[in-house]
């Protein structure tokens, strides 16, 4: 997280949305006005009030108030884990929440001229210290979604409530879209930008895990997680190997799956169990032999389901969420006094980036990345991989097409080859400790033309190619698309028009035949970001 330099504010109007505190605070430094709701701000403007410039969404959620320590192995009943109080629950409902008011905000055109600023309170860490907040975490993948499918329409900001930081709110915002910093976290007054930056490891001599201990492997028993399951008992020769899975033994390819890790000396469990249900993952874990003990926890479970964010439903996100979120909080509670050695989450580069038509994914993934993050701050070892696009189809990315895998490319991303993505696995698992909680192995695109704003430290932007069109210019002639509409028959004109969005949107896709782009599909659902 780096420093930037606060511009001054703008002098804009503000609407302030259901937090009084935060309106007596920034009507100090700005002009600003309270209104309950989004839906009360668009009746005001029905009944003819101003159109404010800004909209600050506060995004409430709660930091931790049972610590982990006090948990038990037993089902669940503390507040930290289920009901009132739970970071599970009160995910879900933040997200949902932030889902519906985005799509109300970016549904009318009367806020078209208008920035949504979304403000949560520590949902991100700045530093290694930094307290995180769970329920507001998932609140970041989710909007960084949004800002890719609506660019420039959305900013977050995370705050920390010092005094300096609600004085210099104003001006942050201001800075963030001075400086395209779709987003930022305010520290002490100062606003700070996220950037990747290379980590690179030692070869000293690696670490071992319990060679009679247990790895339990969630989503161990088809795509990435039965490869690693093969990958460790082959290579790293684990010997008890725990892979769960909703249909155990009657998931396609297990049993060829068990023949294989069998062969290569290994003692496989084969458990159907809904990690999303905490009494499930407490008979999970107390199922462990105290003779093979539970040494590694790798959660690699997962599903989506891809829309862009105009048409997500409640029933399209909750489920997305349930494995990533609601299945590593289970794990994680119930293996706190458990002597881990590794406590693995598989995430996504697309709580990172922000994947088009993925807010529900992405917002899971932000969720990884912030558990683990939590566990780091009390001493517990954990460690969210965030990764780049596999070049292995599994059952996330079978139906990722040819448009959506450039549309990744332009983003800086190429596909990692099976063995280069072990490799990256043992270089963080087995490698040297004391590593940072969240790590991105992915595979960089240095050719792209605009990186996103998280890679530019890695990536130097490609000047993008001259159009032909520049000789016309050079030469005197009017080549503005108005004069070429002047010249033609007024019922020629609407097939000149679509004839250049179709050759347009070919060219950003990288399509061979302009005329085969479809005219009834939104441009989101043919691979455009914006």
């Amino acid at each position: 997280w780096s420093p930037l330099d606060l511009v001054p504010a703008a002098r804009e109007a503000w609407a302030v949305l259901g937090d009084h505190t935060l309106y007596d605070e920034l009507r100090q430094t700005a002009t600003a006005t309270y209104y309950e709701d989004l839906t009360a701000l668009t009746d005001a403007i029905s009944a003819a009030e101003p159109v404010p410039d800004v909209v600050a969404l506060p995004i409430h959620g709660h930091l931790h108030d049972t610590p982990d320590h006090d948990a038990t192995d037993g089902p669940e009943s503390d507040s930290e884990t289920t009901g009132h109080g739970s970071p599970v629950d009160a995910a879900h409902a933040v997200l949902e929440h932030t889902l519906v008011t985005l799509q109300t905000f970016l549904a009318d055109d009367r806020l078209a001229g208008t920035r949504l600023l979304v403000l949560t309170h520590h949902a991100v860490a700045v530093t290694g210290n930094d307290p995180i907040d769970l329920a507001t975490a998932p609140v970041w993948g989710l909007v960084r979604s949004a800002q890719t499918e609506h660019p420039g329409r959305i900013h977050l900001i995370d705050h920390d409530h010092h005094p300096d930081s609600v004085t210099a709110l104003a001006s942050a915002a201001a800075t963030a879209h001075h400086h395209d910093e779709p987003h930022t976290a305010l520290r002490s007054g100062t606003p700070h930008t996220p950037r990747l930056t290379p980590q690179t490891h030692q070869q000293n001599q690696p670490r071992a895990w319990n060679p009679d201990g247990t790895v339990l492997i969630t989503g161990g028993l088809s795509g990435i997680g039965a490869l690693l399951a093969h990958h460790l008992a082959t290579t790293h020769h684990i010997r008890h190997l725990h892979l769960v899975g909703r249909r155990g033994h009657h998931t396609p390819g297990a049993d060829t799956l068990i023949h294989d890790l069998t062969t290569a000396g290994a003692h496989v469990t084969i458990t159907a169990t809904d990690i999303t249900d905490p009494n499930a993952v407490h008979q999970l874990i107390t199922s462990i032999p105290h003779d093979h003990p539970l040494t590694a926890v790798i959660h690699a479970a997962a599903t989506t389901h891809d829309t862009p964010l105009q048409t997500l439903t409640p029933d399209h996100l909750h489920p997305v969420l349930a494995p990533k979120i609601d299945g590593a909080h289970h794990l994680h509670h119930h293996t706190t006094h458990h002597n881990l050695a590794a406590f693995i989450l598989f995430s996504s580069i697309s709580g990172l980036l922000g994947g088009a038509a993925q807010a529900n994914y992405a917002a899971a993934n932000t969720f990884h990345d912030a558990l683990a993050h939590h566990r780091h701050t009390t001493g517990l070892p954990a460690t969210s991989l965030a990764w780049g696009l596999w070049a292995h189809t599994s059952t996330l990315t079978t139906n990722l097409s040819q448009i959506d895998r450039k549309r990744l490319a332009r983003l800086g991303l190429h596909p990692l080859a099976t063995a280069h993505a072990l490799a990256l696995f043992d270089a963080v698992v087995f490698g040297p400790a004391g590593g940072p909680p969240v790590l991105v192995p992915a595979r960089l695109n240095t050719a792209t033309e605009t990186p996103p704003p998280l890679l530019r430290r890695l990536i130097s932007p490609r000047r993008p190619a001259v159009r032909a069109t520049r000789g016309a210019q050079a030469a005197g002639q009017d080549t503005s698309l108005a004069a070429r509409l002047a010249g033609l028959a007024p019922d020629q004109r609407n097939h000149a028009l679509l004839d250049l969005v179709r050759t347009e949107v070919a060219t950003v896709l990288t399509h061979p035949n302009p005329t085969a782009i479809p005219t009834d599909r939104p441009l989101i659902e043919l691979g455009l970001d914006s």
